[in-house]
């Protein structure tokens, strides 16, 4: 019986000590909220307000006015709203999983130092609620490397984001997207060149017609005058010029497309030194997005498809009609 008792009190002394381990080996619990690189992004991502990009010597400020995303170095002409919302649902997601180097001498290896670091500023009512550093991705998991400004600690945290600084790459490239079952006329006044008119009488006409007083010509076979009226149709541009001056550039033409519904286009064309510019204003514009009624602000660059097919003349559509031969001349 001594030795059963013994061996009791034994086993009962191991079972204390193992729930002693086990107790003070038990991981504290961590919250989501501490494992997320910006967890303010759960409850206040439609907040955002003002978001700074800066990577060496590039920087990019976005502000949001009236629900709508403008680029402060590009005279806050309009962002890409779609792009930066990617942006902020890519971050959202971002969790930190393990430690790196509290070291700043060892960040240029994860690309947390400059040049290469990319860092983000989050702003809600002006206050910045985030400031974050993007470094390499890394190569063996589908992680970046990231660290929070504030705290020398760096992380591998899950998640991948692709951030280009280059102003071009976030602006709104259509600005203008009208379908030409909505043009009236459009009107061709070019600078050196004799210019023209196609219009429509009703919405429901099928084709515009050329008012041509000049029994000798004839439009070209190759020209269909309906497309003369897509000009508006998905109007993209390649950027936005800032600081460029209208009496320095030389205009070539000037095309006005007149809606049914009252709007009217102006597209002024220009070129300089090899490169293409176009000025829109509208008028009547009433019935238009904010964004169409400030189009006028701005100087935007076309590529040269664009602008050649913009740019057209009386003798781009119009041909000599052939000779009729008369009795005599056989």
């Amino acid at each position: 019986m001594q030795n059963n008792s013994k061996y009791f009190i034994v086993i009962a002394l191991v079972l204390a000590l193992m729930s002693y381990v086990i107790t003070q080996d038990k991981t504290p619990e961590v919250s989501a909220a501490d494992t997320l690189l910006i967890p303010e992004l759960q409850n206040k991502v439609n907040d955002v307000d003002g978001i700074s990009l800066s990577q060496g010597q590039k920087s990019l400020d976005f502000y949001k006015e009236d629900g709508v995303w403008r680029i402060k170095q590009l005279d806050s002409f309009f962002a890409d709203t779609n792009k930066i919302a990617q942006m902020l649902l890519s971050l959202r997601q971002f969790e930190l999983k393990q430690p790196k180097t509290s070291n700043p001498k060892n960040y240029a290896k994860l690309g947390l130092a400059e040049p290469q670091v990319i860092n983000i500023v989050l702003k809600s009512n002006d206050q910045a609620f985030a400031d974050i550093d993007i470094g390499k991705q890394a190569l063996k998991t589908q992680g970046t490397y990231v660290r929070k400004k504030a705290d020398k600690q760096s992380w591998l945290s899950t998640g991948q984001l692709a951030i280009k600084l280059d102003k071009d790459d976030w602006i709104i490239k259509t600005i203008v997207d009208v379908d030409s079952s909505q043009i009236q006329s459009v009107s061709y006044q070019p600078t050196k060149n004799v210019g023209f008119k196609i219009a429509k009488q009703l919405p429901t006409d099928e084709s515009f017609l050329l008012d041509l007083k000049d029994e000798s010509k004839q439009i070209k076979s190759s020209i269909d005058l309906n497309t003369l009226a897509n000009g508006l149709s998905k109007f993209t541009v390649d950027n936005v010029m800032s600081n460029v001056a209208l009496d320095e550039l030389n205009r070539v033409n000037l095309i006005t497309y007149t809606l049914f519904s009252g709007p009217i286009y102006q597209i002024g064309l220009y070129h300089q030194d090899d490169k293409n510019y176009v000025k829109i204003s509208v008028k009547n514009t009433d019935s238009l997005t904010a964004i169409e009624k400030q189009l006028d602000k701005w100087v935007y660059s076309l590529p040269q498809f664009k602008f050649d097919a913009l740019n057209k003349t009386m003798a781009d559509i119009l041909e000599d009609k052939p000779i009729k031969k008369t009795e005599k001349d056989n």
